[in-house]
C-alpha cells in the first residue's frame, strides 16, 4: 500500500527528539556553568523592588578610626561618629531609590523591602533582612570594608525609618536580639540630636550627638549599646539646640530639623523587625 500524506514519519520524529535532547543538554550545561544567583549578585531580591539606576556600582568609604572617630570614650564609652561617610551623590541616588519602594497593603505582617506606616508613631519604616538589592548591598559591603562589621557578625538586618521634620522615636534599646553594635546612616539636608540616657539612673552621664544628614554615620557599642537608651525628641520647632552634654559640637549649636531617612544596620541573631533610630 502506498503511503498516504498523513502517515506518521517515525524517522522524522526520532531525529526531532534527538535534536531537542541535544538542545536541552546544551541549556543544562550553560545553566550549571553560570554563576549562582545570590544577594551579592546585585540584582533586586524581589521583582516588586525598584531597579537601582544610580551611577554607583562600587562604594569607597573612609575607615572607622576607633581613636580619632570616638566622640565618647567613657560614661558611656564606645560612641563613634563620621560626619561624611557616604558620598553625597550616592546619598541623593539612594534617597530617590528608597522613595520608590512599594507600600505594603497591610501592616499586620512586615514585608521585605516595603514601606509600612506605623500608626502609633505616624512614621514609615521598611526592612531588609538576609538578602539585599544592589544599593543596600553596597552599604553593607562598605561598612565591612570600613572595619565596622566583620565576617563573624556581618550586617544582615537593615531597618529604614522615614521621619518628617517633627517626628522622633522614644527612648529604647536595640536589645539582645542583635549583636551589640549598631550603625546608623542619616540622609537628608537637616540635622537632628540623638540622645543617650542610662537605663539605670546615675549609672552613666546623659549624652547628645548631633547627626548631620547627607551620609553621616554613628556607631555605638559596648556600654552605649547595652547600658543606655537612645532617642530622638519629637518637636514642632524649626531647630533644636545642643546642650553641654553634646559630644561632637559646641553647646548652643542649632540642629535644623528637616525630613530625614535613617538606615539602621545591625547583625540580628534571628531576623525580624525591631526599633531603629
Amino acid at each position: 500500500m502506498a503511503p498516504t500524506e498523513d502517515a506518521i514519519d517515525y524517522r522524522k520524529l526520532y531525529l526531532d527528539e534527538k535534536r531537542k535532547a541535544r538542545q536541552r543538554n546544551r541549556e543544562s550545561i550553560a545553566k550549571n556553568n553560570s554563576p549562582p544567583s545570590s544577594p551579592r549578585d546585585g540584582r533586586p531580591t524581589s521583582k516588586e523592588l525598584p531597579e537601582w539606576s544610580g551611577e554607583f556600582y562600587t562604594l569607597k568609604v573612609p575607615e572607622l578610626n576607633r581613636l580619632s572617630d570616638c566622640v565618647s570614650s567613657q560614661n558611656p564609652g564606645s560612641i563613634f561618629y563620621k560626619e561624611s561617610f557616604l558620598p553625597f551623590h550616592f546619598c541623593n541616588d539612594l534617597w530617590q531609590w528608597l522613595e520608590k519602594l512599594p507600600v505594603a497593603a497591610t501592616t499586620k505582617n512586615q514585608k521585605h523591602g516595603h514601606w509600612h506606616n506605623l500608626h502609633h508613631s505616624k512614621r514609615k519604616v521598611a526592612v531588609f533582612d538576609g538578602s539585599f538589592p544592589r544599593p543596600i548591598q553596597l552599604i553593607t559591603q562598605a561598612l565591612m570594608e570600613a572595619g565596622i562589621f566583620d565576617e563573624s557578625a556581618p550586617p544582615n538586618h537593615i531597618l529604614i525609618n522615614h521621619y518628617t521634620s517633627s517626628q522622633g522615636i522614644m527612648p529604647h534599646t536595640d536589645g539582645p536580639a542583635y549583636f551589640s553594635r549598631t550603625a546608623t546612616l542619616s540622609l537628608g539636608d537637616g540635622q537632628v540630636l540623638l540622645h543617650f540616657e542610662p537605663r539605670q539612673k546615675g549609672a552613666f552621664s546623659q549624652r547628645q550627638l548631633l547627626l548631620h544628614g547627607r551620609g553621616s554615620l554613628v556607631v555605638f557599642e559596648g556600654d552605649a549599646y547595652s547600658q543606655c537608651m537612645h532617642s530622638i525628641r519629637e518637636t514642632n520647632e524649626e531647630y533644636e539646640t545642643a546642650e553641654p552634654t553634646c559630644c561632637n559640637v559646641p553647646a548652643g549649636t542649632k540642629a535644623h530639623r528637616q525630613e530625614r531617612i535613617s538606615l539602621t544596620v545591625r547583625h540580628r541573631f534571628d531576623l525580624g523587625l525591631m526599633n531603629g533610630d
